[in-house]
């Protein structure tokens, strides 16, 4: 018996798969359970930055709300300045228990990276791709002169 085509299956019927649901409880036939209505995905929001200013090296953590990913590597960071922007690498992504597609809670880290714009403040963007739809969050960092 071949398996359903899940991506195909929702894609008739304008939706996504709920990869999170599928994981969790893989079913070989299609059904319209594992389908989810593209609209039903919140946007994510940043609810605190520890610390909120630093120096190149500086491990930011990210407390955000609704950023519908479940890996590190399905998130994407850029640190943006006037002059500059530098995509980093999530160090990890730890959701809630209970976290879905349409509502989570979790911590995301990262490392501050060199930041070369001379501006005080870089504006970082934290994103994810799901169904199609890129959602994305920004915050300020501030950046603090190197005392040496």
């Amino acid at each position: 018996v071949p398996s359903c085509d899940h991506e195909f299956f929702c894609k008739q019927s304008e939706r996504m798969v709920n990869y999170v649901k599928l994981l969790a409880n893989p079913i070989v036939e299609c059904s319209p359970t594992v389908c989810l209505d593209k609209t039903k995905v919140s946007d994510p929001v940043v609810l605190l930055v520890s610390p909120q200013a630093g120096g190149a090296g500086t491990q930011v953590e990210v407390l955000v709300k609704n950023l519908p990913a479940f890996a590190a590597n399905d998130v994407s960071v850029i640190v943006l300045g006037t002059l500059s922007k530098q995509r980093v690498s999530v160090s990890s992504l730890q959701q809630d228990v209970g976290s879905t597609l349409m509502a989570s809670q979790g911590v995301l880290r990262f490392e501050a990276p060199q930041f070369t714009s001379p501006d005080d403040f870089a504006r970082v963007e934290i994103s994810t791709t799901v169904g199609g739809k890129a959602r994305v969050v920004a915050f300020e960092f501030e950046y603090l002169p190197q005392i040496s």
